[in-house]
């Protein structure tokens, strides 16, 4: 009988997003200012390999996110942003600026996909208003407040923080960015990503927002590095 019980135990446990403290709405904005008219630019490098070839080319990134509009609702709220930076991933000279809806919940934002600012903001109400989103099994991008060592969207059984967001640690870091107090330094955090085919890493400085975001897939050549160089509250 003991057994079943500690079975049943361990399939049921929590998982690590669902343990420690979760932020109200005001604390979240405090920490990711997406009100609108905000934006962040940022520049880097990537690599990628050209369609129905193996040729791999390189060069520079450099990209907007802005906020277009803020959708409260009572539960939390909504952001359409333009230029969401984790969709660098994948990146292609030519492409343009993807429409993203990032929704808070408890602490946590998920992105959703949208062709359109319009499309977006109604996707934004929609999402809002439904008390079943998120739905079972999907997996925030950020789960706030952050802290070195703090997990969440793994996947069940997986003890080897594969498959995973993963904050792997933290360090006080000067931005001498365009909108930035001069000599400001924020506690930067890097938390990470990895599956067998790919790696994703964010840099989160609380007061301000993403900072960073680095993609490389461990196939085909895909590289993507791009940093904080300009930030418009």
């Amino acid at each position: 009988m003991l057994f079943p019980m500690l079975l049943a135990t361990l399939l049921h446990r929590p998982s690590l997003a669902d343990e420690g403290p979760t932020l109200d709405t005001a604390a979240v904005l405090q920490q990711f200012p997406l009100n609108k008219g905000a934006s962040w630019t940022y520049a880097g490098e990537a690599e990628w390999t050209v369609h129905d070839t193996r040729k791999v080319r390189t060069g520079r990134v450099r990209t907007v996110m802005e906020v277009l509009q803020f959708i409260p609702g009572e539960a939390g709220f909504a952001a359409v942003v333009r230029g969401f930076p984790m969709d660098l991933a994948w990146y292609e000279p030519g492409r343009g600026n993807s429409i993203s809806v990032l929704i808070c919940k408890r602490g946590r934002l998920y992105q959703e996909s949208s062709r359109s600012p319009k499309g977006a903001a109604a996707k934004a109400r929609q999402l809002l208003a439904d008390r079943a989103y998120p739905p079972q099994g999907a997996e925030p991008f950020l789960d706030l407040p952050l802290r070195p060592g703090k997990s969440w969207a793994h996947v069940p059984g997986r003890d080897d923080n594969m498959y995973a967001w993963v904050v792997e640690g933290s360090e006080p870091r000067p931005f001498s960015a365009p909108g930035v107090a001069r000599g400001a330094s924020f506690p930067a955090f890097t938390a990470s990503f990895s599956t067998n085919p790919d790696l994703r890493t964010l840099e989160f400085a609380p007061g301000i927002g993403i900072t960073g975001f680095a993609y490389e897939h461990h196939g085909a050549v895909a590289r993507t590095r791009v940093r904080l160089v300009a930030y418009r509250p």
